[in-house]
C-alpha cells in the first residue's frame, strides 16, 4: 500500500512525507486503540511537539491528534460496514472512551448515525 501511496503523490505531484512524519504515523497507527498524546508521538518521532505540528500541518494538513482521531474514525467506519458488532464494542476496538464520542464523530465525518453508516454499507452488498 505504501508503494501505490508513494506512486500516486508522485502523479499528483506531491512530495513523499517527511520521514518524522512517517515514524509519527507509524507510531499512531501502531498505537491507535491506546489512549496516546502529543508528547508520546513526539518522542516516538524524536521531535519536539511543536515541530511536529508543523511538519504534520505542511505535510498532511492536519495536526498529528487531528490525524489520530480522523484513522480512528476511518477504523470505526470500517467496522461499522464489515462487522456485526455492536457500536459500543466497535468505539471500544477504534479506540474512544465511550460510544456517545464515537457516535458523534461518525456523524460529523459522515452525515449519518453509526447505525445508518452499516446499514447503507450491508444494502449495497
Amino acid at each position: 500500500w505504501r508503494y501505490i501511496g508513494e506512486g500516486e503523490r508522485l502523479l499528483a505531484g506531491v512530495s513523499a512525507p517527511h520521514r518524522v512524519v512517517e515514524r509519527a504515523q507509524q507510531f499512531i497507527h501502531l498505537h491507535l486503540i491506546e489512549p496516546i498524546t502529543l508528547p508520546e508521538i513526539a518522542t516516538a518521532a524524536a521531535v519536539s511537539e511543536s515541530h511536529l505540528i508543523r511538519l504534520f500541518r505542511t505535510q498532511l494538513g492536519v495536526t498529528p491528534i487531528a490525524y489520530l482521531w480522523d484513522q480512528r474514525v476511518a477504523l470505526g467506519i470500517e467496522l461499522l460496514e464489515r462487522s456485526g458488532l455492536s457500536v459500543t464494542e466497535i468505539a471500544r476496538r477504534s479506540g474512544f472512551q465511550t460510544s456517545y464520542h464515537f457516535a458523534r464523530r461518525i456523524r460529523q465525518a459522515t452525515g449519518l448515525a453509526p447505525l445508518a453508516v452499516r446499514k447503507r454499507a450491508w444494502e449495497r452488498h
